[in-house]
């Protein structure tokens, strides 16, 4: 649900350039503490926190960051 933006979380805390500042223990913190906006599934509503929570996964389950894997696998560099 998180990915395609129904998970009725609300607000959008993470603005471009302070991607960097918060640990992954401070996103979690401030992730619970943002209300839902409705019933989750149930509307469409846009927000970043998917694509973080996306980056934090492959981070943990890769062994390296969002970044170094596009680069090793997408981006492949000469």
């Amino acid at each position: 649900m998180t990915l395609l933006m129904s998970s009725a979380v609300s607000g959008n805390p993470f603005r471009i350039g302070n991607e960097g500042n918060l640990t992954v223990e401070e996103f979690h913190v401030l992730v619970k503490t943002l209300p839902l906006a409705h019933a989750p599934d149930i509307k469409w509503h846009y927000g970043n926190i998917g694509y973080v929570l996306l980056a934090i996964l492959i981070d943990e389950v890769s062994g390296k960051t969002l970044r170094e894997r596009l680069l090793t696998t997408m981006f492949k560099e000469p």
